[in-house]
């Protein structure tokens, strides 16, 4: 995930007058279970995780 804040001055030069923040996210595993997994199979699911390159972004702004 990258944080990316935009902050913009306000009615001085000492003061922000607001911050929006983007928060930018990507799947990189998606699966469902049908019976809850043990740790050591939550580890070796993420030991193996490999960030793809060509996904889409999700970008959500607050």
């Amino acid at each position: 995930m990258d944080i990316y804040a935009y902050t913009y001055s306000g009615a001085n030069e000492h003061k922000a007058g607001w911050t929006p923040m983007i928060f930018r996210l990507r799947d990189v595993l998606y699966e469902e279970y049908d019976k809850e997994i043990s740790d050591k199979e939550k580890k070796e699911k993420i030991r193996i995780l490999k960030e793809p390159s060509s996904e889409e972004d999700f970008i959500e702004m607050e």
